[in-house]
């Protein structure tokens, strides 16, 4: 149940916030159950388990195409994406950043590593599951049941939050739901991912419905599926609605040739005339949908307009995927490269939108891999359709579950998309797990014939002395490796951030990520040592407030019109960061988040941190220091060398146009900026007076002045004023072709030489 709603924590697509965490916390939740299970011998496992000699090679096989053939893929595809002359990760500084970049990069730039982590983790879970489904006691019910938890929680909570007229159950750091109460999009945000997730959960309690030997269970799980149906149908998706119609048939069809089989003319009956109903109701759904939206309406829920219209937007984009797949029918155009060969085709044939995926698991695959890779592929997935086929015979009904699963497999895999929203994903990999898992021996006697024995790569009598030794150290060494990883994710990943973006087709010296409206920034020290990692920011929309948490000390900075706000973030160590939490007053909704400000990576590393300025320009380097050119009048908000209690920083003016006959004249206000203060342009109004006053003089180009300036205790932030005496335009004065009104430069200082 923990593994399933940590999943739910991240619906929307991948590339959002928490990277890697639920997967590995899910992973390293049921390793840590099979453990414990062969730790404790018999007191948990199944007394008759056992594990086939073909389920072995299906198990190896699926391994090895994983790692030894999408794997190098994946691994390629890093270097060589369509459309894609460089990989922008490599510019982030530090190891840890790098691979948050790869986890969470776009699909418009190298996301290979990130959708093949998802596989590597979906792999584990589902075998995970088939280990727990066949040794552990009552395993296969418990997955099952969690199964079946998922869905009637998003349904649940849904249909509350209806209810109650709630937008989202998600808080706004990890969902934007533009659907509002309706459509049952609370958790996912989309309707599109909702009935994908719902499959297998109702694929087993309409299994449980039909095979419940009592009337009160029947009854009790029948409502149960009404309900899902009913949440199911409120996505008013098409796909949703053929998966339902389908599940009702293939219920109809098999409790009806289960009646022809017995001979019983009531069950034959009954189960024609439940078919013509179903029949009819149909017809008049599909030709009537007024009908719908006017009951619908009745009880205050909105239908909306034509939901059963086909989607020619979608058979567009399979046609072009089938040209595309034909351009390179062997071996595809490479892992993950979907989104890049998809916005190239639809370019050139004026597609009315393209999708980040293909809505078809099937095209998908023949585009990326190509006709060999995607045979086997399909090649597993038929073999474990068979091993599943021979389980459920042992189970009441099983025939049932096998053609129920088999319709939550390919309803989503054909009309919409299995492997590219996390929970979903997982959701299947557990479910079909569980299903190639369930125990295939009733009879302990069979085990010990010598037929059973020649088909039984393992079973539990064996499972001891070595054997069960190296299974105990597999299991917690997982374990143990996941929660390492969880611990280096979640002290060193930056979270409430989204994909990293950047311009792909020619190498550039920075890229781009959105933050939320939350975010817990880690800052890194680079080899240089340097105090702050200094993010440039581009908000939304200004006014816009940002509160920097450090040290238990909030401090409110506030930018309008042409002022600038940076995040001038404490660095920790080169392997161990410094985490700051970071909260914005202003976001607006964009896709299924919430967006509040972009920042720029890799950020600018120096002594001095300056938040806020106006009259400023970006960041350069002169001689090797940090700093930034200064207009006539400007301002900023700073701090130097990791102190409170004083300010250090440097003013030059690496220009030609004084002398020690012309000096270059400049005066220096400083204030201290208390935390008590919400800082905005409102206090340059009513200013404290200053903690210090300077004039000076620079006489010669390259002369500089250091200045050191003492606060006081309560100082958070130090407002600083330059005014200089003239300025310098580069292009009109015939140097070069820069437009800016040049005046100072305001640089760090070395802080092993501060005072």
């Amino acid at each position: 149940m923990v593994v399933v709603v940590v999943h739910l924590l991240v619906p929307i697509n991948p590339d959002h916030t928490l990277p890697a965490v639920p997967e590995l916390l899910g992973v390293a939740l049921v390793s840590s159950i099979l453990g414990i299970t062969v730790s404790l011998g018999k007191t948990l496992q199944l007394p008759a388990w056992s594990i086939r000699n073909s389920e072995s090679i299906v198990l190896s096989m699926l391994w090895l195409t994983v790692l030894g053939v999408t794997g190098p893929r994946a691994v390629l595809s890093l270097f060589r994406t369509p459309g894609q002359a460089w990989i922008p990760c490599r510019i982030v500084p530090g190891i840890a950043t790098k691979f948050e970049c790869l986890w969470q990069a776009s699909i418009t730039q190298h996301y290979g590593y990130r959708t093949f982590f998802m596989l590597v983790s979906a792999a584990i879970l589902g075998t995970l599951a088939f280990l727990m489904a066949r040794i552990v006691r009552q395993g296969w019910q418990i997955l099952l049941g969690a199964v079946v938890f998922g869905s009637l929680l998003v349904t649940v909570v849904g249909f509350f939050c209806v209810a109650l007229g709630i937008e989202q159950a998600l808080p706004k750091s990890l969902l934007y739901n533009s659907l509002g109460s309706q459509r049952l999009t609370q958790i996912f945000g989309n309707p599109g991912w909702v009935w994908p997730y719902f499959a297998p959960g109702l694929a087993v309690v309409v299994w449980v419905t039909v095979a419940a030997s009592t009337w009160a269970g029947r009854i009790l799980w029948a409502g149960i599926s009404s309900v899902l149906l009913l949440g199911v149908l409120a996505t008013q998706q098409r796909g949703g609605l053929l998966l339902c119609i389908i599940y009702v048939t293939v219920c109809l069809f098999y409790c009806l040739i289960r009646g022809l089989k017995k001979r019983s003319l009531p069950i034959v009956s009954l189960g024609t005339m439940v078919l013509v109903v179903f029949g009819n109701a149909l017809y008049v759904l599909f030709n009537n949908e007024q009908l719908l939206q006017e009951g619908a309406s009745s009880i205050g829920y909105h239908w909306r307009v034509k939901p059963l219209a086909a989607d020619t937007g979608r058979l567009e984009i399979w046609r072009g995927a089938w040209e595309i797949f034909k351009e390179a029918p062997l071996l595809g155009h490479g892992y993950a490269s979907w989104f890049q060969m998809i916005s190239e085709y639809g370019s050139k044939h004026n597609m009315y939108y393209v999708l980040d995926t293909s809505h078809n698991l099937f095209f998908q695959m023949l585009v990326e891999l190509g006709l060999l890779h995607t045979l086997l592929v399909l090649g597993i997935l038929v073999l474990i359709a068979v091993i599943v086929f021979q389980n459920t015979r042992f189970l009441p009904r099983g025939r049932l579950l096998f053609l129920l699963a088999m319709s939550s497999f390919f309803v989503p895999s054909l009309l919409q998309e299995i492997n590219y929203i996390r929970p979903t994903f997982y959701i299947h990999a557990l479910f079909w797990g569980t299903l190639a898992g369930l125990p295939f021996y009733t009879d302990t006697k069979l085990i010990q014939s010598s037929s059973g024995q020649r088909d039984l790569f393992l079973q539990n009598t064996i499972f001891s002395g070595k054997v069960s030794l190296i299974a105990l150290i597999s299991f917690q060494s997982l374990t143990a490796s996941c929660l390492l990883l969880i611990f280096f994710c979640l002290f060193n990943f930056s979270f409430g951030g989204f994909p990293f973006e950047a311009n792909l087709t020619q190498p550039s010296p920075s890229l781009m990520r959105w933050l939320g409206l939350y975010a817990k920034m880690a800052a890194f020290a680079t080899p240089e040592g340097k105090t702050y990692s200094v993010f440039a920011t581009n908000p939304v929309q200004k006014p816009i407030s940002a509160d920097l948490a450090e040290g238990g000390t909030d401090f409110r900075i506030t930018a309008a019109g042409n002022e600038e706000l940076s995040l001038a973030l404490t660095n920790g160590g080169r392997y161990w960061p410094q985490r700051h939490d970071l909260s914005f007053s202003t976001a607006i909704p964009d896709g299924a988040r919430w967006i509040s400000t972009q920042i720029f990576y890799p950020p600018v590393q120096s002594n001095l941190g300056i938040s806020w300025s106006r009259n400023m320009y970006f960041w350069e380097t002169f001689g090797g220091r940090a700093g930034r050119w200064c207009g006539q009048d400007c301002m900023f908000l700073a701090k130097s060398c990791g102190r409170r209690d004083y300010l250090d920083f440097v003013v030059g003016a690496p220009r030609p146009d004084y002398s020690e006959a012309q000096p270059l004249s400049f005066e220096v206000s400083v204030y201290s900026m208390t935390e008590e203060i919400d800082f905005s342009s409102q206090v340059l109004q009513n200013l404290p007076p200053s903690i210090a006053h300077v004039s000076e003089q620079l006489e010669k180009p390259g002369e500089e002045k250091q200045f050191h300036f003492k606060g006081t205790p309560k100082t958070g932030w130090y407002l600083v004023r330059l005014q200089a005496t003239s300025v310098f335009n580069p292009k009109s004065q015939g140097f070069s072709q820069d437009e800016r009104n040049l005046a100072l430069t305001v640089m760090e200082t070395d802080c092993s030489m501060a005072h």
